[in-house]
């Protein structure tokens, strides 16, 4: 991640390939945070998820997913953040 981190460029999109999986990041949040996967992917009204919020600020950040996409990997048709 370091290297995609400094390389990533909007005008090469090659540079894309080197980010992370969305499936990776899912995976290495809920070990870090010891909770299932599929406890990433739910959101009730009034309950703070963090891992789930890590796990999309990572996505977003890391992949520069757009909003669109991250709601479709998060199974919502809501906005995530």
């Amino acid at each position: 991640c370091k290297f995609y981190g400094i390389k990533r460029d909007d005008e090469i999109p090659q540079t894309r390939e080197l980010a992370p999986e969305t499936e990776r990041i899912i995976k290495l949040v809920s070990d870090f945070y010891n909770v299932a996967e599929e406890d990433l992917y739910i959101s009730k009204r009034g309950f703070f998820n963090e891992p789930r919020n890590v796990a999309i600020y990572l996505v977003r950040k890391l992949r520069r997913d757009t909003l669109t996409q991250i709601c479709k990997d998060f199974s919502t048709n809501k906005t995530v953040l």
